[in-house]
């Protein structure tokens, strides 16, 4: 017996709605695939962060339709706190420790335990690349032991266990010091210290 070919009203259709709608789903920049396919792809940073959306599929096939609906709530980054630099005045360069402290940062529960990392780089310089201080971890705080002269903006960037960021900053000016012949052998036992231990944040700060 012969096979009878499926013609176009015998194809289901499907089409995506989204509640809220501020977002405009015929958009190009706003899904990767349009919104008449089974899978719909939202680009990010469309969505609004700690948002709840419901995505609503409906399947249409000759006179019958469907639909199925799921409520997704949008991550967000964490939120609430600051950052707080304590040092003893003036800073000086190599000898004045900065204390960088990340403080009262939350997030939704399902979201920790949240995970710090801190770094500096050149105020005034455009083209400026962040140092870290060390590695990224669970510790709240770390400090730039042995800072260098200059005007200097430190960062903190606090992450969820999704991967997902915020950061705070803020500034500090540390003034130059003599290289005196006590500061350099002290600087090169540190270095020595740092690198029989196997210390690679402390390699980074000297």
């Amino acid at each position: 017996p012969g096979v009878t070919p499926r013609t176009s009203s015998d194809a289901i259709s499907y089409s995506w709605e989204l509640s809220p709608a501020h977002v405009n789903l015929d958009l190009a920049n706003v899904t990767a695939n349009g919104r008449f396919r089974p899978t719909l792809v939202v680009l990010p940073d469309h969505l609004r962060p700690g948002a709840t959306y419901r995505f609503t599929l409906r399947a249409h096939f000759r006179s019958a339709s469907s639909f199925a609906s799921v409520d997704i709530r949008v991550n967000r980054p964490p939120y609430g706190g600051g950052l707080l630099l304590s040092h003893t005045v003036p800073a000086q360069a190599l000898k004045t420790p900065i204390r960088a402290q990340a403080l009262q940062w939350n997030d939704d529960p399902e979201d920790l335990p949240l995970s710090y990392s801190f770094a500096y780089k050149r105020q005034h310089d455009l083209n400026a690349v962040s140092t870290p201080f060390g590695p990224t971890a669970f510790a709240v705080e770390a400090t730039w032991s042995t800072p260098v002269a200059g005007e200097w903006i430190i960062l903190a960037t606090i992450s969820d266990t999704l991967g997902t960021s915020t950061s705070a900053s803020q500034t500090v000016s540390v003034d130059a010091t003599p290289l005196t012949s006590n500061l350099a052998s002290e600087m090169v036992v540190r270095m020595r210290k740092a690198n029989n231990n196997n210390d690679g944040a402390a390699l980074m700060q000297t």
